[in-house]
């Protein structure tokens, strides 16, 4: 399956600098150079949660990131482009960056970006965009397991290709060689990690009436590398599944995703549903993140309200129960600025 998937993207590749060497071969070029254009968010919340003996029960907690990235459209009707998300949160200064063409052939992107299945997962109801939700955490107790790649990290150096959609059905695939986001990744088979990630996508969505239905289904697959001493485990995997109903007012919908890790198993799964109306949106969300023998179940409540173009506070109640005891509640309060 490698060798097909790279046999592919370098058929296409090929194609579409044909095409280049043809429009640059016209007496005149019309296209415009690439103009940068800058994005992003900034947000912040005020957190009241009891997490132990050890715990202050308050917090005060941010995140932020900066888009920056442009396109122009090619003489051949092809349009490239590059995106960079930078931040200056104090964990991290940089995350996805990638370089990308597209056209009738549908696109190509290659850079630290998501996998195929990861960027066709469905999102849930409920969410508020100020503070997240179960499956979008962005603040405290509430799980970070949905955004984590426990396998390999996900935004390893790849490439990816998206088909034209047809009928509301679209289709991706990605490989990645190496667990890198390094500009210049080691090709070693034998550093001792998960790596060779091949992950295809299938999602769906329609119109039904006053609503909407959209689904999706994803697979990962990885291999094992070699340690020090020259152990080889099994080759992970990986497997997400999502549906969502709209109705009106209403959404309601699951994710469900599950990753094989040696003789381990890894299920994060999340349900929610919504009521909007105007700028308000109401939200309630279960989720259950299960690691092997541990588990926790986590509950919130969230609302979203809309003051302005790009600018929303949110507010969640939410309850987090470790199997074995432990479990504690959180009240947030949140903004978030888009630009």
């Amino acid at each position: 399956m490698k060798k097909v998937l790279l046999g592919t993207t370098a058929l296409v590749a090929a194609a579409a600098f044909a095409g280049i060497g043809v429009a640059q071969a016209d007496d005149e070029m019309m296209a415009e150079p690439i103009s940068v254009s800058v994005g992003g968010y900034y947000t912040a919340a005020i957190i009241n949660a009891d997490t132990g003996d050890a715990s202050r029960g308050h917090s005060i907690q941010q995140n932020n990131e900066f888009n920056i990235g442009g396109s122009t459209t090619l003489d051949n009707g092809m349009t490239a482009g590059v995106r960079a998300r930078l931040t200056t949160n104090d964990y991290e200064h940089s995350d996805e960056r990638e370089v990308f063409f597209s056209g009738g052939f549908g696109s190509i992107h290659m850079g630290n970006i998501e996998g195929a299945a990861q960027q066709m997962d469905t999102w849930v109801p409920g969410n508020s965009a100020a503070i997240g939700g179960i499956k979008s955490p962005w603040f405290g107790g509430i799980m970070g397991g949905w955004t984590t790649n426990a396998i390999m990290n996900e935004d390893s150096t790849k490439i990816v290709y998206f088909a034209p959609s047809f009928n509301g059905l679209g289709v991706a695939v990605s490989y990645a060689p190496e667990n890198s986001t390094a500009s210049y990744a080691s090709d070693s088979t034998a550093d001792g990690h998960n790596s060779e990630q091949i992950t295809a996508a299938l999602s769906y969505s329609m119109d039904v009436g006053g609503g909407s239905v959209s689904a999706n289904i994803g697979t990962e697959m990885y291999t094992a590398e070699a340690d020090a001493a020259g152990n080889v485990g099994d080759d992970p995997s990986g497997m997400r599944y999502g549906l969502v109903v709209s109705i009106d007012q209403i959404g309601i919908g699951g994710a469900i995703y599950e990753q094989e890790i040696g003789d381990t198993t890894n299920t994060y799964s999340t349900y929610g549903i919504s009521w909007s109306e105007g700028p308000m949106m109401v939200g309630i969300q279960y989720g259950s993140n299960e690691q092997g023998e541990a588990s926790t179940t986590q509950t919130a409540f969230n609302i979203n309200y809309n003051m302005g173009p790009g600018v929303d506070l949110g507010l969640q109640a939410a309850n987090i129960e470790p199997e074995g005891g432990g479990g504690y509640s959180q009240i947030l309060l949140g903004t978030w600025f888009a630009f």
